[in-house]
């Protein structure tokens, strides 16, 4: 089933998963911060603290931003 273009990142939700630690790393991600030499923290200090620029309801199989 796919998701309507009203379904938008819930940045409340996305922090306090992050902050009960309930997120889960996807390998590919880890690949690329690997790569790039960023950490998990600072990625967790930027959704937490960083500033939402774009929103892209539409990606799939979830919404970006």
């Amino acid at each position: 089933m796919r998701k309507t273009m009203s379904e938008t990142i819930n940045l409340v939700q996305l922090h306090n998963a992050l902050l009960q630690g309930n997120i889960q790393w996807q390998r590919h991600a880890l690949e690329r911060m690997l790569k790039r030499a960023i950490s998990q923290e600072i990625v967790r200090n930027v959704i937490l603290q960083g500033e939402q620029i774009e929103d892209y309801p539409g990606d799939w199989p979830l919404p970006s931003a």
